[in-house]
């Protein structure tokens, strides 16, 4: 009977219980069924039972000892991992090393001494899972193989990693990728790439990770070819899952999707479900971010039962916390609130420090919105407390801060919302630094001490130079998904998206400024230089306002963001002159979705903006027009002869690409 026929009967028998086999299997069977589950299939929990079943049946009857300790080994990881009884596979493990002893099998003991090690890790057990894997080091530098050897290396850089020891776990992962690149240990490297990747992205260091990753894609690709098979493209999925978590925490969607995009591709030739788990665990996450959040809870959904199928109860724990956080952004605080209240005791078993904790930061968020100040107050303060400074914790500082703003303890709410900015900053977190800014810098100007104006002054000036550095960051993603030839829908949500963050934070700039400029003003005091640094802000982001993105050769778009006034008419129509120019424009997509009213004024600004396009030979074309615009536009009974207008910004790229004759093909 060959491999695949015995799963083929394995996987009916885990259906319908009257389907058997002839046991025991031969010393072939077994050795060649040893190879294939070796290579790291993924079967489902059910098909894994019944093949591990069968086999350790008949080693057991086997006259080779070597067989039953690897199978003895095997059935003890299945029982851990996938059954949760750490009792009885420790029983099974020490069992099958007493047999390797017996038989002098060293590679089957150090076998059962990496697995004991990988049971403790599953339990959270890592300084007991250290001391193992030590001992299996020890042994296998005086009598194991180059790779049993260097696969020590790496879990003990692993463990020291999850233990907060990060040195340590670098210095070790470090030795490992030098002796596997020696001795030609191709997949045994980049487990220990893969490690290393994962090691940079938890501390944060993101461009270290993505880095790493993008050396093990590297690689990946100069294997040789009789060395790679179906573990090369396994790998490189597992290295675009690795990048594309790490392109996601730098806001880098595109990147992000591109790389999860690739590792499809590969799925699709070999497929995997452990990997489809991951790719749909990340898809979720990332278009969560994107606000679409029908396909983040179908994609979690999908990680969720794909996590249930194969016995990953971490996987399903942690679907199940994310689909309760999108329900939160949707604000359905009491479908969240239940989600939350029924897994966090799950997510509390399994060991997701992170999650946990910004889980229950989610949770106090919750309450918080629902009025329960008290529990609020309770969530934030063990989210902080199981932090323990290891984890970020300034959204619990950010929590505290409103509920002790909401209860009039501005000193007390200050305390906190600067113990949130502080961990923002040092995070890079460019958009919760400038909302905190704004946020805080609201509350000093709110003071009667007119003293705190200055002070305020600096947090608005910090907060538009960050504004400016975020819509760079933004245009510079989308010059790239320009040259990616990325396709119209994904660009279009894409810019619905940052125009979108970036109207409120700008409009959220304005706003405060203005407050403090009318106070000011009214005030007998003379703060004439304040007066002055708060108007050359309110310039600065004034003009912040006023963007233009080159959508593709040819194609300017100016998203509008709020109140139009004279002064900012002016701004519209200078910027977008210099860059119909500058960038020899011939079709410009005026988008005022975000401006809330449009009256007589307004609209004469518009058209003469248009008409001043035309003077400089490009067609300015208004998107964004929503049913209440066009019905202002009709009642008004101004001349709108030869503009077009359109309802959203893909209509207008759309058009765009018509006039200038040009089609997207998808590569």
């Amino acid at each position: 009977m060959t491999v695949n026929e015995l799963i083929t009967l394995a996987k009916r028998a885990a259906e319908d219980q009257s389907v058997s086999i002839d046991l025991p299997l031969d010393n072939d069977t077994l050795y060649d069924l040893q190879d294939y589950l070796s290579e790291g299939p993924m079967l489902r929990s059910a098909v894994m039972e019944v093949v591990l079943t069968w086999g350790l049946t008949s080693a057991e009857q086997s006259d080779d000892g070597g067989l039953e300790v690897y199978f003895r080994t095997r059935y003890a990881d299945y029982i851990g991992r996938r059954k949760n009884d750490m009792e009885t596979a420790l029983q099974e493990v020490r069992r099958a090393r007493k047999l390797a002893e017996e038989i002098e099998d060293t590679e089957g003991y150090l076998y059962t001494v990496r697995e004991e090690g990988d049971l403790r890790v599953q339990y959270h057990q890592f300084d007991d899972a250290i001391r193992i894997y030590a001992k299996g080091y020890r042994l296998a530098y005086r009598t194991g193989t180059e790779d049993t050897y260097a696969k020590f290396i790496r879990n003990i850089g692993r463990m020291y990693g999850l233990s907060g020891k990060s040195q340590k776990a670098i210095r070790w992962l470090k030795k490992g990728l030098a002796f596997s690149k020696k001795n030609h240990l191709y997949y045994i490297y980049l487990d220990h790439i893969q490690e290393l990747g994962n090691l940079y992205a938890r501390n944060g260091e993101r461009d270290l990770a993505i880095e790493t990753f993008q050396n093990g894609l590297d690689y990946i690709s100069q294997i040789p070819p009789e060395k790679a098979g179906h573990r090369a493209g396994e790998r490189m999925v597992s290295m675009c899952y690795g990048l594309s978590g790490a392109q996601r925490a730098q806001e880098n969607y595109h990147d992000a999707l591109a790389s999860l995009k690739r590792a499809q591709q590969v799925l699709a030739m070999q497929p995997n479900e452990y990997y489809e788990m991951l790719i749909s665990h990340l898809l979720a996450l990332i278009y969560w971010t994107l606000k679409q959040y029908d396909k983040s809870i179908l994609y979690h959904q999908k990680a969720s039962e794909l996590a249930c199928l194969q016995g990953n109860r971490d996987f399903e724990v942690v679907s199940q916390i994310y689909i309760g956080g999108v329900l939160f952004d949707q604000k359905q605080w009491e479908a969240a609130q239940e989600i939350y209240e029924k897994w966090l005791p799950e997510l509390e078993k399994v060991h997701q420090p992170h999650i946990l904790v910004n889980s229950w930061f989610r949770l106090g968020d919750i309450y918080y919105e629902l009025n329960a100040d008290a529990q609020a107050k309770t969530c934030f303060e063990k989210g902080i407390q199981l932090a323990s400074g290891q984890i970020p914790d300034e959204s619990g500082y950010e929590g505290l801060g409103k509920i002790y703003q909401r209860q009039g303890k501005i000193d007390q709410a200050l305390s906190s919302f600067e113990r949130a900015l502080s961990g923002y900053r040092k995070n890079d977190e460019m958009l919760s630094t400038i909302q905190m800014l704004h946020k805080i810098g609201g509350i000093l100007a709110q003071s009667e001490n007119e003293s705190q104006y200055e002070k305020a002054v600096s947090y608005f000036e910090e907060a538009a130079e960050l504004l400016q550095k975020l819509w760079e960051k933004y245009t510079d993603q989308y010059e790239a998904m320009e040259r990616d030839n990325l396709d119209q829908e994904q660009r279009g949500e894409y810019y619905q998206l940052f125009v979108h963050r970036y109207r409120e934070l700008v409009e959220e700039n304005f706003s405060h400024v203005r407050g403090i400029i009318e106070s000011l003003s009214s005030s007998q005091q003379k703060l004439s230089d304040v007066q002055k640094s708060l108007h050359e802000q309110q310039h600065i982001v004034s003009k912040l306002s006023t963007p233009v993105i080159q959508l593709w050769d040819g194609i300017l778009c100016m998203p509008l963001v709020g109140d139009i006034d004279d002064q900012r008419a002016n701004q519209v129509m200078e910027a977008l002159l210099t860059d119909i120019v500058k960038k020899k424009a011939e079709i410009i997509l005026l988008d005022i979705t975000g401006v809330p009213m449009v009256d007589t004024n307004v609209a004469n600004y518009l058209i003469q903006t248009v008409r001043a396009s035309q003077l400089l030979g490009a067609e300015a074309v208004l998107v964004g027009i929503r049913p209440p615009i066009a019905q202002t536009l009709i009642h008004l009974g101004l001349d709108l002869t030869g503009i077009v207008t359109l309802s959203n910004l893909q209509q207008g790229l759309q058009y765009a690409l018509k006039r200038l004759n040009w089609t997207i093909q998808l590569m």
